[in-house]
């Protein structure tokens, strides 16, 4: 994260399982484990193929930070894919902007990105909506999947 005057600029990213209760309740205590670890296993891979730190976990999330926004878009997409061929949908939201560091994680105080046509986001945008990412922009955000939008 590039720092400047205490705040850090940084894209950090939150996933969820999508209807996780309900699979957990269909599948049982020890298959919902192996599952859930199963997940786990394949954000932290991508995490690691696109430059991500993982900062906390909280059940079925996780929270990550990545200093460039480029990556954390691909490993978005990634994650989305991989986690589907465990049957699984996620929810990938992420956020570009300034904030403070708060001990070893981000936190409140930092001005919000405001959306589109602020920021970087045009240009993510753009570049996602010509393919370059790899994927399709379906991929992400899209359907019951919500997170970075669908441009």
């Amino acid at each position: 994260m590039a720092t400047r005057r205490g705040r850090a600029l940084a894209t950090v990213m939150f996933t969820d399982i999508v209807s996780s209760s309900t699979i957990s309740e269909s599948l049982g205590d020890a298959k919902w484990r192996v599952l859930l670890g199963r997940h786990n296993e394949l954000i932290r891979r991508d995490l690691g193929r696109y430059g991500g730190r993982e900062l906390d976990t909280a059940g079925d999330g996780f929270f990550a930070a990545f200093d460039d926004p480029v990556a954390a878009v691909r490993c978005a997409a990634a994650i989305v894919e991989d986690v589907q061929t465990l049957g699984l949908d996620v929810r990938v939201g992420l956020h570009f902007g300034r904030i403070e560091q708060m001990g070893r994680k981000p936190g409140g105080g930092g001005r919000p990105h405001r959306g589109p046509g602020h920021g970087a986001w045009p240009a993510l945008q753009r570049s996602w909506s010509r393919g370059s990412f790899g994927t399709s922009s379906r991929a992400v955000g899209s359907g019951s999947r919500t997170g970075a939008a669908n441009p």
